[in-house]
């Protein structure tokens, strides 16, 4: 072998050479090599170094508490490889404790008690009175660790933690029958209880393990942020941070199994819950947390009021749970105001068919739904002397769209004959999508249209995004035709009834300003037809009224 360098421990395991690096040969003498005729001796083995083994001291025999957990491989955890001793946990009662004013495991009972009736106060003021109970006649302090309210079957119940015996429980159950509270404002009743400190517990956590990905190095506990960050506290830039290893989040971590990386992370900063992620170097680290504490709850005993929370706990792979944690969160609904928006140009008029050429297929894609004269306009119109169009936002489109759904240039149609037979195609150019009868079609992908199909530019059911649909008409004229009946139909649905003052000025400047609104939205002074006063009698004379009807027609 090559006699070695300083640099060895530096270059020789991520080059892979067995000796020192080039720069450090050519300053160094390298004796000859032996010949092939010479023998070298053999090394003799090398002896294996033995330490000697440490006496173990005896140990009392301690009493094990009915309450403990029944498996008993549970906390019984050994050292890291390297680095400081992993934390090991240890049971007293219910009380799963790795280090004195910690984030404790709790092998709580749950509780579920059912509100039959409840008239003149509130769930609030019901789970106080019956936290208050509780303690009262539990023999432990602090016996309650929270209580909070879930929806079963229509059903109101109320989930307590206990830290007690599962005996003292039960000796309350007989008297929350049909228990008055509040001073008889309330009605419950006791339903069930869990002990997740249970043998069947246990057995029944373990059936439930099942990861989602062969993979999964992940643990996700959901917890409150102000456990991690104090009240009115300035959160870190970013949306996590990394404990470095002796912090207490990352000995918590380690009472499972050695870890790679422990994070908490956030969507929005100054959120009630975030979320603390542990990636393990084993799989079996993970599962045996989700053994530990599934159905349970964690106590933060540095708190002074001893918070506790039940365990949310997620599994999977650390990237994937890291970013879908990270993501932000949907901005809080709030009322749309629809703002008018302008309409876009008319769509380039369909020119009429060549001498001696075809009539027809004319292919129509219109707007369900107008909600104005210019949207009843909106259609397009294709045929085989023009076979081609495209609809988007741009004004250079054949068919102008002004909604934020639509892109610049979104969709191109195109009509194409085969065997004597013309068919239409759409082609998908946007960034959203566009989908035919709800699915989404693949984008530069042509897809066959058939009579009927709705055209949209957004999968959700939103108010103001556009809706089309094709129809395929014999000719032209049939197709002006409907679309004449469409926006007749429009304009008699924004016939307008205006009350003014009998004054011949007022009546005179409605009628100007009615005329004029009419005009430009509708951009043809012979849409129309007429304006109509007629006398409208006022209860209260000498005040005259007249009413103005103003009917649009074409």
């Amino acid at each position: 072998p090559r006699p070695p360098c300083p640099c060895f421990l530096d270059t020789s395991f991520r080059n892979g050479s067995l000796g020192p690096c080039q720069q450090c040969l050519n300053k160094m003498v390298v004796p000859a090599l032996p010949s092939r005729a010479s023998t070298v001796p053999a090394l003799p083995p090398r002896a294996k170094a033995t330490l000697p083994k440490p006496k173990e001291e005896a140990k009392p025999k301690e009493e094990v508490s009915s309450d403990a957990p029944a498996a008993p491989s549970l906390g019984e955890l050994v050292a890291g490889d390297d680095g400081p001793p992993r934390p090991k946990l240890k049971w007293e009662k219910r009380w799963g404790w790795w280090e004195k004013n910690s984030v404790t495991i709790v092998a709580n009972l749950w509780v579920s008690i059912e509100v039959g009736h409840i008239e003149g106060s509130t769930l609030d003021e019901l789970q106080e009175d019956i936290t208050a109970h509780f303690d009262k006649a539990l023999p432990e302090a602090n016996s309650v660790l929270l209580i909070h309210d879930v929806k079963e079957n229509g059903k109101t119940l109320l989930m307590l933690a206990l830290a007690t015996s599962a005996s003292n429980c039960r000796k309350l159950k007989p008297e929350w029958s049909g228990r008055p509270m509040c001073g008889g404002k309330a009605i419950v009743t006791w339903k069930d209880i869990r002990d997740t400190s249970s043998k069947e517990h246990l057995a029944e956590t373990r059936k439930q393990w099942r990861p989602s990905s062969p993979s999964v190095d992940c643990m996700r506990l959901t917890l409150p942020s102000k456990w991690f960050f104090k009240k009115d506290a300035v959160w870190p830039t970013g949306h996590s941070v990394e404990f470095p290893a002796g912090t207490h989040w990352h000995q918590f971590a380690r009472i499972f199994g050695e870890v790679h990386r422990v994070e908490v992370t956030w969507a929005n900063p100054g959120t009630e819950n975030v979320n603390f992620l542990v990636q393990y170097q084993s799989a079996v680290s993970v599962r045996q947390a989700f053994e530990l504490l599934s159905g349970r709850c964690l106590c933060n005993t540095m708190s002074a009021a001893m918070d506790a929370f039940p365990v949310k706990f997620s599994s999977g792979e650390f990237f994937h749970q890291r970013a879908k944690t990270m993501r932000r969160a949907p901005a809080p609904a709030v009322t749309k105001v629809h703002m008018p928006v302008a309409p876009g140009p008319a769509p380039k008029a369909l020119p009429d068919p060549p001498a001696g050429g075809p009539l027809g297929p004319v292919f129509e894609i219109r707007r369900l739904h107008p909600s104005s004269i210019s949207e009843a306009k909106s259609r397009l119109l294709l045929a085989p002397w023009r076979s081609e169009a495209v609809l988007g936002r741009e004004t250079i489109c054949t068919l102008t769209v002004a909604s934020d759904y639509v892109s610049r240039k979104h969709a191109h149609f195109l009509a194409i004959k085969a065997k004597n037979l013309w068919t239409l195609f759409v082609t998908d150019q946007s960034t959203n999508g566009t989908f035919v009868n709800g699915q989404k079609l693949k984008k530069c992908d042509m897809h066959q249209l058939h009579d009927g199909d709705t055209i949209t530019f957004t999968d959700q059911e939103e108010a103001d995004a556009p809706v089309y649909r094709l129809s395929i008409l014999p000719s032209k004229e049939a197709a002006l035709k409907a679309a004449d009946a469409e926006v007749q139909k429009m304009m008699a649905k924004e016939a307008k009834m205006v009350d003014v003052a009998d004054c011949p000025g007022v009546i005179s400047a409605v009628k100007e300003e009615t005329i004029s609104a009419v005009k430009e939205e509708t951009a043809t002074s012979s849409d129309v037809k007429k304006v109509e006063v007629a006398d409208c009698p006022d209860p209260e004379p000498p005040v005259k009224r007249a009413r103005l009807t103003v009917k649009i027609s074409k």
